[in-house]
């Protein structure tokens, strides 16, 4: 009801002309954005509801006929960049059968050697790399679960260190045109090719992600001082044998 008066109602109360279909769309779009936040409905109902939503208005407000409705979605969908993303996707879901990163896990842990800000550095720049091939949230997946199990581990929680990581994907996300969704939108629309995107992008992200680190390494602090407990058990595990294939 909010949403409605804010689209419907405000924009009139305050002389500001706005047409009736985009009302109608930016409160379709607002919408589906409050679903995916609270996740009330499965986000793939959610979104094919607000495409429908988009498509009804189009039709009923005369911006194209009923026939052309279905030239106009599929139009709409970058089938580059869902080709794009579904292959890496798999390519890391079967690297991440193969144990490969439990098995970088470890060595980076290792690396460490009890230095809890050395290993979130380490772990925070890991992170960032991947996440400038894979998008954000396969790299979180992934990687979050290998982070979670070493702390496990070394007895010490492993919250700083997930939120240093969540903070590094979306950082180093950024950094190449395949990186982040909208980094393949904006690259497919522009004609942007991969190097010119990451040599205009790369020296910021970088300098983004050195920032972030030590304001990290400022609010944890207390965490980061804290010494394993159990880093024996962890300089003593085989990394080797988590190599599946």
């Amino acid at each position: 009801m909010q949403l409605s008066i804010i689209f419907l109602v405000i924009p009139d109360m305050v002389g500001i002309k706005i047409a009736l279909p985009l009302r109608l769309t930016s409160l379709g779009l607002l919408s589906v954005y409050v679903l995916l936040s609270f996740e009330i409905v499965h986000r793939t109902a959610v979104a094919m509801a607000g495409a429908a939503f988009v498509i009804l208005i189009g039709i009923m407000t005369g911006i194209f006929s009923a026939s052309a409705s279905f030239n106009f979605a599929i139009s709409s969908i970058d089938f580059n960049t869902i080709s794009l993303l579904l292959g890496m996707i798999i390519i890391f879901a079967i690297l991440g059968e193969t144990g490969v990163f439990e098995y970088l896990g470890i060595r980076m842990s290792k690396a460490s050697k009890g230095d809890m800000w050395k290993l979130m550095v380490i772990l925070c720049v890991f992170t960032a790399i991947n996440s400038m091939f894979i998008d954000n949230v396969t790299t979180v997946l992934l990687i979050v679960p290998i982070t979670m199990s070493v702390f496990k581990t070394l007895k010490i929680s492993p919250i700083p260190f997930i939120i240093a990581q969540v903070l590094a994907s979306n950082v180093g996300g950024t950094a190449t045109l395949i990186g982040d969704p909208p980094n393949i939108l904006i690259g497919s629309a522009a004609n942007i090719d991969f190097s010119s995107f990451i040599i205009n992008m790369g020296p910021t992200i970088a300098f983004s992600l050195v920032a972030s680190l030590f304001i990290l390494k400022f609010l944890f602090r207390k965490d980061l001082a804290q010494k394993p407990l159990h880093l024996e058990d962890l300089l003593s595990q085989d990394e080797k044998v988590l190599i599946k294939d």
